[in-house]
């Protein structure tokens, strides 16, 4: 859609865990239930993950949903895998991997 504004007051409301927020510009006219409002300054982009241990996480070693980042020389042991695709062609074996080192572009 590719609408900014300048956010000019939140005031946050507790008891639903929400925020209101008043904007400088009007919001677009047709917006749908999957509009998503977030802070760029806040962005996951240009991540690096360097020799770090991820053990004994009952979900997952590491979600990684940004984009430019960096993963390498990290060991991830006794993490749930079992037999799910993506671990699989991670080359997990034995719900462990020794070491894993890759860039994500």
């Amino acid at each position: 859609m590719g609408y900014t504004s300048e956010i000019l007051d939140v005031t946050y409301q507790p008891e639903d865990r929400t925020c209101i927020m008043k904007l400088k510009d009007a919001l677009p006219a047709k917006l749908d239930d999957e509009t998503v409002v977030f802070n760029r300054t806040f962005h996951t982009d240009y991540y690096i993950i360097r020799n770090c241990r991820f053990t004994n996480n009952r979900a997952r070693g590491a979600l990684l949903q940004g984009s430019h980042g960096l993963v390498e020389n990290n060991l991830f042991r006794a993490l749930p895998f079992k037999s799910k695709p993506a671990a699989k062609a991670a080359g997990a074996k034995a719900r462990a991997l020794p070491t894993c080192s890759s860039a994500i572009m």
